[in-house]
This record gives C-alpha cells, sequence and structure tokens, in this order.
C-alpha cells in the first residue's frame, strides 16, 4: 500500500471516494462498450454500433437540455425516445438492458478496495461521491454485489443536481454532513472532477491514477 496514502487516511476523519474508474471498474475495454452491447442485445447485432453512437449523442443532447447539466439515465433514454421515435416499451427495454450490463460488468478495483476497507477498519467516516446518470438505488445494488459495505453515504450528481467538477457538490457534503472542508480527503481518479474538484472545494485529495482495464468481454 502506498504510505503516502495510509498516512493521509489516518489524519482525517472523513474520507470519500470516487465509485467508477475508482472503486469500481468495467470489464469492458472502452466505457462506450456498454451502449454496444446494449443495442446488441436489444436492436441485434447489425445495429449495435449505431446505437453506441446513438447513446452518446443523446447524453450529451439531454445535458444540454438540463439546466444543471445533471442528468438521470431517464434523461437520456426520453431523448432517444424523442428523437429516435421510439416506443416507451422500447425505451424501457433498452434502459433495462443498459442497467443489467453495467451490473454484469462492474467489478472491484482491488487496488483502491485495500485503502477502502483500511478506512473503514480505522472507524474513518467514509463516503462515495459520484458524478454519474445512475441512480443511488442501483449503485446501491452494484455496490452490495461486489462487497463494498460500512460506507456512511452515498452522493450522486443527478440526484443532488451538482457535481464534483465545479466543486458544488462536495460543498453540499460539507454541509450536510457539517465538516470543515480540510477534514474530508477525496480518492478519486480523475483530474478534471476528483482533482480540480476538490481544490475548488478546498478539501484535501489523493490522485489514484486509472487503471489499464484487462477485458474480459470478448465478443465486442
Amino acid at each position: 500500500m502506498n504510505k503516502l496514502l495510509v498516512k493521509a487516511i489516518d489524519r482525517h476523519e472523513y474520507i470519500s471516494f470516487d465509485i467508477f474508474d475508482t472503486l469500481l471498474l468495467r470489464t469492458v475495454k472502452n466505457n462506450s462498450d456498454v451502449f454496444y452491447l446494449t443495442g446488441k442485445k436489444v436492436l441485434g447485432d447489425d445495429r449495435a454500433e449505431e446505437f453506441r453512437r446513438e447513446r452518446i449523442e443523446f447524453e450529451k443532447l439531454a445535458r444540454e437540455h438540463s439546466s444543471s447539466g445533471e442528468i438521470t439515465l431517464d434523461d437520456i433514454y426520453n431523448e432517444i425516445k424523442i428523437n429516435k421515435h421510439i416506443s416507451e416499451e422500447n425505451k424501457n427495454l433498452l434502459l433495462l438492458a443498459e442497467q443489467s450490463i453495467e451490473y454484469e460488468n462492474l467489478m472491484p478495483r482491488e487496488q483502491v478496495i485495500n485503502y477502502y476497507n483500511y478506512s473503514i477498519q480505522q472507524n474513518k467516516k467514509v463516503l462515495l461521491i459520484s458524478d454519474m446518470y445512475l441512480s443511488s438505488n442501483f449503485i446501491m445494488q452494484v455496490l452490495h454485489k461486489n462487497q463494498i459495505i460500512g460506507f456512511e453515504k452515498l452522493y450522486i450528481s443527478c440526484e443532488y443536481g451538482c457535481n464534483k467538477r465545479t466543486g458544488q457538490l462536495f460543498k453540499l457534503v460539507f454541509k450536510d454532513q457539517r465538516i470543515k472542508k480540510k477534514e474530508l480527503l477525496h480518492i478519486g481518479d480523475s483530474i478534471k472532477t476528483d482533482i480540480l474538484g476538490a481544490i475548488k472545494a478546498g478539501n484535501d485529495f489523493f490522485w489514484i491514477p486509472k487503471q489499464k482495464k484487462k477485458v474480459i468481454v470478448g465478443d465486442i
């Protein structure tokens, strides 16, 4: 284990972790492969790549239509329904398929889980903070499946209308937990959201670079 990170954890009462690409890794080569597999499952092989491109496009469109820039998975699929003129039934089939594929292809990042478990063992107040369109209910299921338990609270940007990138979600955490900004150590992989966001908010941080993925899904 990294001695500097262990010492940083020891110095703080509150430890927060990013989730995706930090605590959890997708077993596909690229995150957008989840969209490819969604299209393949519902629409067939011939439409899979087209759906990947559409899913990326309509997520961007949903963000443009959001006053806060934060969106849910349902917001994305409503854009697909409206712009592609698909039925409510097909929209729901695609949405449920994406969640199913996410669930199947998310696994613990063991290197970071070691620090997570250490924080729990040291009786730190552990928080999870993510900029994400997936719901907290769904993410809780994934965390439970992967034995990531014992944390105090989960903060998901789409449910609070603010994000880490701007620093506002961290500030919301300070207020909600009634803590001073320097009492929180945040651990994450993204320079833009986890590190620069923490700098904007004023809390301490530790950067863990992205891990090179080992592809498990072999039919993309």
